[in-house]
């Protein structure tokens, strides 16, 4: 019994001395490294390092100010404990401290096609320095930029790039040879602008960027050739209204295009006008409003209308003398002191053939392997080539001839390409009524092949005079039905839907955010589901901060945004249109401001 006792007491001892030198002994050995590790760091000046330790494993982590200093740390605390396990550098968790302000320097010299774009940002930023240099490319006369920023842990990151973006390239599209640097947060501005309506701008948005007031040293020089010249060219077929040119504002080529909607609401219009803020204002512009309506309704037909800073060209037909007289008395007077404006008007009075069309009354009915042609047509020679063309180009198709002959005449030679237009109609319907009754050529019938309803049409248009009108009526089975209209409880419902979906925008910004375009995609679903008509304006807002024109480009860029990602997400350009308004902030607060910085997409009103 005395030796089992002698056992049992020396087993606990054995015990007691293991778990006293696991849990007392080790935390003693932890805490002396870590005041030794401590001490030594602080005799070096690494404040910033922290080092704990697991056994005599060693944890490092925290700020230094370098890549080299890492490799320092390590080294001093190797040296100095070397009984300790240390880490690889790359296996610390030490960060470098960003304490240095981030640089940017652009520039570009006076007869250059380059930008250059210096300094450095944080490691972070790689999609700042991709949005400065994606501002500048599409600039008037920039054909290269040369980016040289680089990333450096060592600075902090500056979140104003999008102001800095837009700022750079609002100066650098008004002067040729420019400076714009953020050094030691303080912005500078070199260049030479055309008036002080522009310098205020660029200014006001400068303002925006840093704590510091810009130094500026931009120039307002008035330029050999101020601005360019507005131009507008006007053109009417039977596809529509086309529209080329570029004028100084969105206002005058909305007004253009009211105009046009106001003489005929449901014509065609390809608008292909340019706006920019360097364009000068022509002397004509005033005139537009009301000379456009004039000019649609005095010539028939076809028509061009040219206007640039030293003419206005006219081409087309009038019915009469007295149209082209209203148009003469309707052309802008030019105020006095401005260099004289010349008007080249190739405008015809009554030609064209018009009484010989409107006495051709003709009906070709294709049905059932039978073309049955009846009315009056010029020239005894075009009934023996329909009989004969159609006959050799279709011999299982029977022709049942009644036309009668009128006399040839001039302006009527375009009823030659009739014949070679109904072989093309036999050839793509499967039934077909062709009615040509004076002014007015009317196609009806089921097509083969979904494409041929446009061929059909491109055909009549190279064969009939401009002053006969198409009504191209085909349809084909796979045609898709025309949307129904929004019913009125559709609409309050999709109004509704709409409202909530504002999209926001970052401060002097139009690049559309990665979560708002999700809220962009949700309102393309909404829209998709009506399954009707639709008729949207895109609004884009601005607030009233700065310079009022700078604030209404700069919303109508938001509204654009929002509009090209609706395109993409398949919703109907044309069901769109743009507007944009400029909110007054003024009563607001500094957090509440942000609001106005957004876009809306609403349904028309439906009076309009």
């Amino acid at each position: 019994m005395r030796f089992v006792g002698i056992a049992i007491f020396f087993f606990l001892a054995v015990g007691g001395f293991t778990l006293s030198s696991k849990y007392f002994l080790r935390g003693n050995v932890e805490a002396e490294l870590h005041e030794r590790a401590s001490r030594l760091l602080h005799e070096s000046g690494f404040e910033g390092v922290e080092v704990e330790f697991d056994h005599n494993t060693a944890v490092v982590s925290g700020y230094v100010d370098s890549t080299e200093e890492k490799s320092e740390v390590i080294g001093i605390l190797k040296k100095g404990i070397p009984a300790a396990h240390w880490p690889e550098v790359v296996d610390t968790g030490l960060t470098i401290r960003p304490t240095l302000t981030p640089w940017i320097r652009v520039t570009r010299s006076e007869g250059s096609d380059r930008v250059k774009v210096e300094g450095v940002l944080s490691e972070n930023e790689e999609s700042g320095k991709v949005m400065l240099g994606s501002r500048l490319h599409p600039l008037t006369g920039v054909r290269a930029v040369e980016n040289l920023i680089t990333l450096d842990p060592r600075h902090r990151p500056f979140p104003k790039m999008a102001e800095f973006s837009s700022l750079s390239s609002t100066l650098l599209t008004h002067s040729t040879a420019a400076e714009i640097s953020l050094e030691e947060n303080t912005l500078k501005l070199t260049g030479t602008v055309p008036n002080d309506g522009i310098k205020n701008g660029i200014l006001d948005l400068a303002r925006r960027i840093t704590d510091v007031p810009p130094v500026s040293e931009i120039k307002v020089e008035l330029p050999d050739v101020f601005l360019r010249s507005s131009e507008l060219k006007l053109t009417r077929n039977r596809f529509g209204i086309t529209l080329t040119g570029i004028l100084p504002e969105e206002s005058d080529k909305a007004a253009i295009m009211v105009a046009i909607k106001a003489s005929d609401s449901e014509v065609s219009v390809s608008d292909r006008i340019s706006v920019a803020g360097d364009c000068s204002r022509a002397s004509w512009q005033g005139s537009l409003p009301s000379l456009i309506p004039l000019l649609l309704s005095k010539l028939s037909g076809e028509m061009t209308a040219e206007f640039s800073d030293s003419q206005i060209r006219l081409h087309g037909n009038a019915a009469k003398q007295a149209d082209l007289e209203a148009i003469m008395a309707g052309l802008p007077a030019i105020p006095e002191g401005e260099r004289k404006l010349e008007v080249l008007a190739d405008i015809s009075v009554g030609t064209g053939g018009g009484s010989q069309i409107e006495a051709v009354q003709c009906t070709a009915v294709f049905e059932g392997g039978m073309i049955a042609l009846k009315g009056t047509l010029p020239g005894k020679e075009l009934l023996l080539q329909l009989e004969e063309k159609i006959g050799k180009a279709h011999p299982n198709v029977s022709v049942k001839n009644e036309i009668a002959a009128l006399p040839a005449a001039p302006g009527t030679e375009w009823f030659s390409g009739l014949p070679e237009f109904l072989v093309e109609v036999i050839s793509r319907s499967s039934s077909a009524t062709i009615s040509i009754d004076g002014g007015q050529l009317v196609m009806e019938g089921r097509t083969l092949a979904l494409s041929d309803k446009q061929i059909l049409q491109n055909l009549a248009v190279n064969m009939l005079p401009s002053t006969i009108h198409i009504n191209n009526l085909f349809v084909h089975a796979d045609q898709p039905f025309p949307k129904p209209a929004l019913l009125p409880e559709a609409r309050t419902q999709l109004g509704e839907s709409l409202k909530p979906l504002s999209v926001y925008f970052d401060a002097s910004s139009d690049v559309l955010k990665s979560e708002e375009k999700t809220k962009v995609a949700s309102i393309a679903e909404i829209l998709k589901k009506t399954e009707a008509e639709l008729d949207l304006v895109i609004t884009g807002f601005a607030d009233n901060v700065g310079n009022q024109e700078t604030n209404r480009e700069l919303s109508l860029r938001r509204a654009k945004s929002v509009m090209e990602e609706l395109v993409r997400l398949k919703i109907e350009e044309s069901s769109m249109e743009l507007d944009s308004k400029v909110e007054d902030v003024s009563q607001m607060s500094r957090s509440e401001r942000g609001k106005a910085r957004r876009v809306e997409v609403s349904l028309k009103p439906a009076s309009e």
